[in-house]
């Protein structure tokens, strides 16, 4: 009887190591992963980062780009009520501008 114990706590025992192993490579497998995702997060973030200021650029350009657009059209309103006006009055020489 005391032998079939031996024998079971010896059976018990290289299960358990085994199980140990078993469970020390999934922790060993889980901490590189971890360490994956801690890496894709800090690069998402310097990506997210990157893309911030780059859209706060492109907004820049964008508002520098539609101010000029309104001072196009509206040079271009003036210019073409002095073109009209000077159609509707005419001076009779062609060749002049007063532009």
């Amino acid at each position: 009887d005391l032998t079939r114990q031996l024998n079971d706590a010896k059976l018990q025992l290289k299960i358990n190591t085994q199980d140990m192993s078993t469970l020390e490579g999934k922790i060993i497998r889980l901490e590189s992963q971890v360490k994956r995702y801690k890496n894709q997060v800090e690069n998402a973030e310097k990506t997210e980062e990157e893309l911030k200021i780059e859209k706060r650029k492109c907004q820049q350009k964008l508002r520098e780009l539609e101010l000029a657009k309104n001072d196009l059209e509206m040079e271009n309103t003036r210019l073409q009520k002095k073109l009209e006006k000077a159609n509707k009055y005419g001076s009779g020489s062609s060749s002049r501008s007063n532009f």
